[in-house]
């Protein structure tokens, strides 16, 4: 029993001490000439960059938020921090630990940016917010967000810019602790449409065969003398001779 529990328990603290140096240490081309305190870059391959204005703090705790409410530690790779200066340090210079409920970084710095990537459901970007300030969602090319019943954008009080083929939403102070936004191919639109009228057209011919079939029954009942209707006088008189 000693050797059990004594398995069980370094099991659980490694599961929250623990991350992956070699996802931390991934590859990544960050764009560092950012002008809001917190800038979303959303990619075709269902992840994202971030990249955050760090001021005057050493670590940053990041989570994220399951069905439940509850706080989960936020999964990211590819750390790097650039100092004012210029420098950019890498996996090897930040310090990330998880815990129960949180992702721990140790900046080198105290002053920077802080970049980092995680990964994103399809057609759908959500993330805490961790900072104060302004932020900046940008989507992927060829994404729209402007069609109510394919997309939307939380919380309100953001503008919308589409410089070349890509929509960024910006906040310059975002309400609300969590940044989320529904988006869609521009090609959805007609796509969907294109297989609501397929299936009208379908639902339509299926109408006009049963309406076709019950004419065509009720035709044969009558030439085979089943829907001959009787008078009801004829009914009341007696058969001829009786009368």
């Amino acid at each position: 029993m000693g050797v059990v529990l004594v398995v069980v328990t370094s099991g659980c603290l490694g599961a929250f001490g623990g991350v992956s140096q070699e996802r931390l240490c991934e590859e990544a081309d960050y764009d560092w000439n950012k002008t809001a305190n917190a800038t979303y870059r959303v990619s075709d391959d269902n992840t994202y960059q971030a990249v955050y204005e760090v001021n005057n703090t050493s670590s940053m705790e990041l989570h994220t938020r399951d069905g439940l409410g509850n706080d989960d530690p936020l999964e990211i790779s590819s750390v790097k921090f650039r100092a004012e200066d210029g420098t950019v340090y890498d996996c090897e210079d930040i310090d990330v630990e998880t815990t129960r409920h949180e992702t721990i970084v140790e900046f080198p710095e105290e002053n920077g940016q802080f970049a980092y990537t995680a990964e994103s459901p399809p057609k759908r970007f959500g993330t805490q917010r961790f900072v104060d300030g302004s932020h900046e969602v940008i989507l992927p090319p060829d994404r729209e967000i402007s069609n109510p019943i394919f997309g939307s954008v939380q919380p309100s009080g953001y503008d919308v810019s589409r410089p070349g083929d890509q929509v960024h939403i910006r906040w310059d102070d975002a309400d609300g602790r969590r940044i989320s936004v529904q988006y869609y191919l521009k090609r959805d639109i007609p796509l969907f449409f294109g297989i609501v009228t397929v299936a009208g057209i379908a639902a339509l011919a299926g109408i006009a065969y049963y309406y076709r079939l019950v004419r065509g029954l009720e035709r044969r009942r009558e030439e085979a003398g089943l829907d001959v209707d009787v008078d009801d006088d004829d009914r009341r008189d007696p058969p001829p001779g009786m009368g």
